[in-house]
């Protein structure tokens, strides 16, 4: 189906009565994974033939400040591809484990994230067959489309819904297929969930089950999306394990930062509790290294703008000091400047898996 805006099917796949109760009344839905199809050539050059591209890609629902977005993210792709068709929506609720802010920093959209992730993986490597993965202009990132004929959709489409709702580690609470005219909400019966450990009677440790039992647990995993989180774990232990032999050229140099960032503009209206919001427009001037998370390690440095000039408009030493701080660069990059996120991609997720996702950064 062509997406469009006013469509109200979109909204409503997004937020179908069929789970308005048990997502206290669609305040627990908090991301969604789209798949969108359109054909172009990823290449440039004028003799290139347009593919069949599917994107397979995430958003949040809410904004850092908290306020619903809906499907801005699919409306935003109207400027790039002018149209496309939607082919499926999977809607997430909330992750319990990502603490009580609410939707800041996409951290209850967590669920769609992760899944969006291993979706990619799952596509390019594990499907039979795999799927090629789009890179744009001999780039060497990977990009989020991929290559489909157009006789292999439909097959595509199962194998996908297939994997989301039986093998992914979090299951969507909603699913919607589109055809060229109609919405369809995916019916999946669940399958049970399992749990594979006990108490040993004798010595009062927790031991390996020698059989599975079904639970109620709504942490529980089936038995495919345990094996599916077995694999998810050997591949992120194989990736710290390529992080911390590359240490030193994936965090690269304060120099490095510095053309990448300073000068750089950004506003946040409120970057903590208690931040009065004076002066919400900050510029990037200064890039230092510091002793954080028990490592030497860049941080960025802001400042309010205050005009034209920094003597422009007068602001008290209280007040400077209020509003400039420092950020790991994986928290700038993350909440100011996802477009970094690509291009910086290895760098991201070291600092990432260094420093963690916390909105709070304290150097030591």
């Amino acid at each position: 189906m062509d997406y469009e805006s006013r469509n109200k099917v979109f909204d409503r796949a997004i937020f179908p009565e069929s789970i308005r109760e048990t997502t206290r009344g669609f305040k627990d839905v908090m991301g969604y994974i789209y798949l969108i199809q359109k054909k172009f050539s990823p290449d440039t050059s004028e003799f290139q033939k347009p593919l069949n591209l599917i994107k397979v890609g995430y958003s949040s629902i809410g904004t850092r400040d908290g306020e619903d977005k809906g499907l801005a993210r699919l409306s935003e792709f109207k400027t790039s591809l002018i149209n496309f068709k939607v082919l499926r929506l999977y809607v997430f609720d909330r992750d319990d484990f990502a603490g009580e802010n609410s939707k800041k920093n996409d951290a209850h959209a967590r669920k769609a994230n992760l899944v969006e992730k291993r979706l990619h993986d799952h596509i390019e490597y594990e499907l039979n067959p795999p799927m090629i993965r789009i890179s744009f202009n001999d780039s060497p990132i990977k990009s989020e489309w991929f290559s489909v004929p157009e006789r292999k959709v439909e097959k595509f489409l199962k194998s996908v819904d297939n994997y989301v709702f039986y093998h992914a580690r979090y299951t969507p609470v909603a699913g919607t297929a589109f055809s060229s005219k109609t919405a369809k909400l995916l019916d999946f019966e669940p399958e049970a969930k399992v749990t594979g450990f006990e108490i040993d009677e004798t010595s009062g440790n927790v031991q390996q089950r020698k059989s599975l039992r079904v639970t109620s647990n709504k942490y529980a995993l089936t038995e495919k999306q345990r094996k599916d989180r077995e694999y998810t774990d050997k591949k992120k232990k194989e990736r710290e394990v390529y992080f911390r032999e590359n240490a030193k050229k994936l965090m690269k140099t304060v120099d490095f930062w510095k053309k990448v960032f300073v000068g750089r503009e950004f506003t946040d209206k409120k970057m903590y509790d208690g931040d009065k919001g004076k002066y919400p427009k900050k510029i990037i001037d200064d890039i230092y290294e510091t002793t954080a998370k028990g490592r030497k390690q860049p941080l960025v440095h802001y400042s309010p703008v205050l005009g034209k000039t920094r003597t422009s408009k007068k602001i008290s030493e209280e007040d400077l000091d209020d509003a400039s701080g420092s950020l790991s660069v994986n928290e700038m990059i993350d909440l100011y400047f996802p477009d970094l996120k690509k291009k910086y991609k290895e760098s991201f997720e070291y600092f990432q898996m260094i420093n963690g996702k916390s909105d709070i950064f304290l150097e030591e």
